[in-house]
């Protein structure tokens, strides 16, 4: 019904009070006629924006249609992407403003005309973001950064394990479904890599290993914490109290904040979700580069990656990385919540 008044409003050109907007109508009803003006891929790329921003706007407590040139400057600076990953999510936002400008003959016309001027920030070039690698004591610092008993706690570190010990991206771990995870020989499958390709990663570590660990503890504090429901992603998003939300994967800047907070606790500096991608294909290469193009899912592995089955999968244990080797803390960490 709120969804028909818009409509018949734009159609009208009839402005509406944005004060009476935010009390009308929801950010997703707004969201829902920009997706009408679009394409089936554009829609896509604008949802991922407006997701984001919802969850930006909910932690920095600014009302979802407060969207103006200051708080899309500050959603910018904190999404800390390439200058064209925020060359889309400008696009994005200017969008819902021109549809919220339509509604509103005042405030948000302002806004908008406003954000039709803003030029998007220069971002981080690919080879900034690609250069880094870890060296193997800033991970072992890193993945033992989270050591707790906490819910929370629990998650991050199998977030940092499996980004340490798998090179998985970050989009593709918060995807990861339980069904997923092949405990007996650790291994875990990307359902949608980039390309939207398929491949089986390899759980470096082995089954006894600091990731699997990390998983398993994640798991059995997810399932206590939720009363043993059946739940299908591994990493959704927890309440600021600790409480588990809904059974859908948790926001790709989720990854980025438990990482900032690692670099905070363990002491290192200039450090991203994908640093550790870039370490683990490096620490590969250093013993065979077909394998570390098989587990990080390169596109221009295309011929390497049609033998990346299973079996090979588990055959990339024979590769003993220098750093996550467990010790006697660790075990009596992960065996404290049994």
């Amino acid at each position: 019904m709120v969804e028909q008044e818009i409509i018949n409003a734009i159609e009208r050109h009839e402005p509406l009070e944005l004060a009476e907007l935010k009390n009308r109508t929801p950010f997703e009803d707004c969201v829902r006629y920009v997706m009408k003006t679009l394409s089936e891929r554009s829609r896509r790329i604008y949802r991922n924006t407006y997701d984001k921003w919802l969850s930006w706007a909910s932690e920095n407590g600014v009302h979802a249609l407060d969207v103006n040139m200051s708080t899309v400057a500050l959603f910018l600076k904190d999404a800390d992407g390439t200058q064209e990953t925020l060359r889309r999510h400008l696009c994005a936002m200017r969008k819902l403003a021109e549809i919220m400008a339509i509604l509103d003959g005042n405030t948000a016309r302002t806004n908008y005309e406003l954000l039709k001027q803003m030029k998007t920030p220069a971002g981080k070039t690919e080879t900034e973001r690609n250069q880094r690698a870890m060296s193997p004591a800033e991970i072992d610092a890193a993945i033992r950064a989270w050591r707790g008993n906490s819910l929370t706690e629990r998650r991050n570190m199998a977030v940092i394990a499996l980004l340490a010990f798998t090179g998985v991206r970050r989009a593709e771990l918060v995807a990861l479904q339980w069904r997923d995870v092949n405990w007996d020989n650790a291994t875990v499958k990307v359902r949608h890599g980039k390309g939207d390709k398929k491949r089986i990663v390899t759980v470096f570590g082995g089954v006894d290993g600091f990731a699997m660990n990390a998983l398993k503890a994640w798991k059995k504090a997810l399932e206590k914490a939720t009363g043993g429901e059946k739940r299908v992603y591994v990493f959704p998003s927890l309440g600021k109290g600790g409480n588990v939300k809904a059974d859908k994967p948790m926001p790709t800047d989720t990854v980025w904040r438990i990482v900032r907070e690692t670099m905070k606790r363990s002491g290192i500096e200039n450090m991203t979700p994908h640093t550790f991608r870039h370490t683990l294909i490096t620490e590969l290469a250093r013993h065979d580069v077909a394998t570390a193009q098989a587990q990080a899912g390169h596109a221009s592995a295309s011929t390497t990656l049609g033998y990346a089955h299973e079996i090979e999968a588990e055959n990339r244990h024979q590769y003993r990385l220098r750093y996550g080797a467990m010790t006697k803390a660790d075990k009596e960490l992960f065996e404290a919540g049994e």
